[in-house]
């Protein structure tokens, strides 16, 4: 018995074996290649196309027209006396699959299918090539979709494709004939023997497939499905915490999924280890850290999530910690009979995260008001590299301004002295440098507690110990979140306004700390304040809420990240704003202003009074605000409590304002109502008088400011413009 033609399955082979006592020879061959040629013996339900027959020469190659080595897959191509001349009247198609053979004499026709040798040296044929295709990077054979579907008693015939709907996303579809069959029993069926990634999207039952005049059937004639409003078996948890939906979206751009759950398998999804690499290196770049085994060991976000969060999490109990020293040392802060120290040069300044968004303004207000030179420490490949990071930032905020300074030099280091690099040079930069200015720090708000302990607390116990080497003052970093906002039990508020008021004076008043990001900042902070009462020269500056600058209304590169911003945008976007929210003021920091009080203060340095809040005192109330923002188009209608929830839980149903509910899904209660207020009230009068004494001054965050605000938005696409309506007004 000789076959040839269509795919021989092993079930054929069985027929054959059973009720005859034939040689079975499977053969392979296109028209264009005058029907067979290959042929070999089957003898098992391993079969093979054979070897090929005389005067004919078989080829498998790479894309590259390269040979592939044995065991690997490649596009099998036919050489010798029996390849045709081509397409009659085709020219095109004639010249794309009869190519000049690069291996001897003649042409040789590319089939489009896909084999390997095998170690015998019979072929393996896998398929067409027309069939395999990538979604997501992922390679999937159609054909082995369609052999799964089949294996199932009830199907007889299965046919599977890929279709794009309305935003591009490749959907895959799967027609069947036989007995109609729910989606869910198949997807169940085949998925014992597919990956995840490989079960179609799209189910559909048809009578009859339709066939070509050839008798084979016709792909293109399968009918249009609804590619829209897939369903699927899978039940989507959306996430629940910042953590688990940072993760969700790296998720989501890595494997161009969307969306995804924190039920959902990595794996599953099509996930691989060089996906779980990729997936590491970019949480690492993003300030969340795990390590390669944790995405294996937890393959879910949610299990990963709840690992970040708590797996390593040191429980630290502050109430057994003496902060005798440390409060002796914060009590001077609120003695408001100082003695005004007098204004002297910075000197030369060594500047941690120069990169950063206050890195980099401090580094500006420096060169315009200082003489000193900056040493600016700086991560990258190389010193070139450093250098170019540095500068390419600078003139993103502030043109060619500092282009061509001399007073600046890069540091491609990390600073300690065993990290360094040269001994030498270090020492050398310890005799340079008068002050260090310290803003490097990871400002995510979740991740694992290892990775805050490892880039706020070490890398601030290293500032200090170059500052108490060197003698070099230190202006800390710090921020005034360390106040938290609730107390822990045991602790109580002030009875005069039902809160407990956290001043500059303050460290420790039993508030929660189990914010891995707030915590590390609050024991960096400790660390600073130990060395000081060991001698340290040092003040912190608790920064606040940092905005867009007062001057033109720029903001930070990475707009997105911001957590406050995200909910100003969605309550613009949504359009109307709870009564119950009304009196509550927010808080703007321009980064100029407050970079300039830092800057200020560290001129006028004092060992007496040490910790400094960075805060704009003139809040601006959400009343104001609406009526502000209503002048510049973007309207915001008071309503009731329950309108406005209903309102916000309305946007997780439309396509493109998910991003609305996300912003505030942390701050919601049981009854999707806005948990703004607090136990702890953190008050910055105290460095607002000071500052005034010295000649500084905080701005309104008033019109024109929002203004420039919303201005700067718009023209970065963040905000849409409101055209009519705001040139109208």
């Amino acid at each position: 018995i000789m076959l040839g033609a269509e795919n021989f399955t092993p079930e054929l082979y069985e027929f054959f074996e059973e009720h005859t006592n034939a040689r079975v020879f499977n053969g392979y061959g296109p028209s264009e290649t005058t029907i067979g040629v290959t042929f070999g013996e089957v003898k098992s339900t391993d079969i093979t196309i054979g070897k090929p027959i005389a005067n004919t020469q078989i080829y498998i190659l790479d894309q590259y027209m390269h040979p592939v080595p044995i065991g690997v897959t490649g596009e099998l191509c036919i050489g010798g006396e029996s390849v045709g001349l081509g397409y009659l009247n085709k020219e095109e198609l004639t010249k794309d699959k009869f190519v000049e053979n690069p291996f001897g004499e003649g042409k040789i026709y590319k089939t489009g299918d896909l084999a390997f040798w095998r170690e015998d040296g019979n072929i393996a044929y896998v398929g067409r090539n027309d069939f395999q295709v990538k979604i997501r990077g992922l390679r999937i054979e159609l054909g082995e979709i369609e052999s799964a579907m089949c294996s199932m008693e009830e199907i007889s015939q299965a046919v599977v494709l890929i279709r794009k709907n309305s935003d591009g996303r490749q959907i895959i579809c799967a027609f069947y004939s036989g007995e109609e069959v729910e989606a869910k029993q198949i997807r169940a069926y085949i998925g014992k023997t597919l990956p995840k990634y490989m079960l179609p999207h799209v189910f559909v039952h048809l009578e009859n497939m339709p066939l070509s005049s050839s008798g084979k059937i016709d792909r293109t004639a399968l009918p249009d499905v609804d590619l829209e409003n897939i369903s699927n078996d899978q039940e989507y948890i959306a996430p629940k915490t910042n953590l688990q939906m940072e993760l969700c979206r790296m998720l989501e751009e890595l494997l161009e999924i969307r969306p995804i759950g924190i039920a959902d398998d990595f794996f599953e999804l099509g996930g691989d280890s060089l996906k779980a690499i990729e997936f590491v290196s970019k949480a690492h770049d993003e300030g969340v850290y795990f390590n390669l085994q944790n995405v294996f060991d937890y393959k879910t976000v949610e299990e990963l999530a709840e690992y970040i969060e708590n797996g390593d999490a040191e429980m630290i109990c502050f109430d057994d910690v003496d902060f005798t020293k440390i409060n002796e040392l914060l009590s001077h802060n609120m003695n408001e009979n100082v003695s005004l120290p007098q204004r002297k040069d910075i000197g030369n300044i060594l500047l941690t995260g120069a990169t950063g968004y206050m890195g980099i303004h401090v580094l500006a207000n420096f060169l315009e008001k200082d003489s000193g030179v900056a040493y600016c420490l700086v991560r990258g490949v190389d010193k070139d590299d450093s250098e170019n990071r540095l500068m390419t930032t600078l003139t993103h905020y502030f043109g060619n301004r500092y282009v061509h300074t001399d007073r600046v030099e890069v540091l491609c280091a990390d600073l300690s002295r065993e990290r360094f690099g040269l001994e030498k040079e270090y020492d050398e930069l310890l005799s340079r440098v008068d002050m260090v200015i310290h803003t490097a720090a990871s400002v995510k708000h979740y991740g694992s507690y290892k990775y805050f302990y490892e880039n706020n607390v070490e890398t601030t116990k290293r500032v200090i110990q170059f500052c108490q080497e060197s003698g070099a003052k230190l202006i800390h970093s710090s921020t005034l979140s360390i106040s938290g906002t609730h107390l822990l039990d045991g602790y109580s508020v002030d009875d005069e306004n039902h809160l407990k008021v956290f001043h500059e004076g303050n460290l420790y008043i039993g508030q929660q700390l189990d914010n891995v990001y707030i915590r590390s900042k609050f024991e960096a902070e400790m660390a600073v304040m130990t060395a000081m009462s060991e001698g340290l020269q040092a003040n912190i500056m608790r920064m606040g809420n940092l905005t867009n600058r007062s001057l033109d209304g720029m903001f930070q590169q990475n707009h997105e990240s911001n957590a406050f911003l995200q909910r100003i945008k969605a309550i613009l976007e949504l359009g109307v704003c709870p009564d119950y929210l009304m009196e509550y003021y927010l808080e703007f920091t321009p980064i100029d202003e407050a970079v300039e009080a830092v800057m200020t203060l560290a001129r006028h340095f004092s060992m007496k009074q040490t910790v400094f809040h960075i805060s704009n005192i003139r809040h601006a109330k959400m009343k104001q605000l609406g009526e502000d923002f209503g002048k510049l188009g973007y309207v915001l209608k008071k309503v009731d409590g329950m309108e406005f929830a209903e309102a916000l839980t309305a946007t997780t149903k439309q396509k493109g304002k998910e991003h609305i509910f996300n912003a505030f899904i942390t701050d919601l209660d049981e009854n999707n109502q806005l948990n703004t207020i607090g136990e702890i009230y953190a008050d910055s009068n105290y460095t607002a008088g000071y500052l005034r004494a010295l000649g500084f001054e905080w701005g309104e965050i008033d019109l024109d400011y929002l203004a420039k605000y919303v201005a700067y938005f718009e023209k970065i696409g963040y905000l849409e413009e409101k055209n009519e309506e705001r040139t109208s007004k």
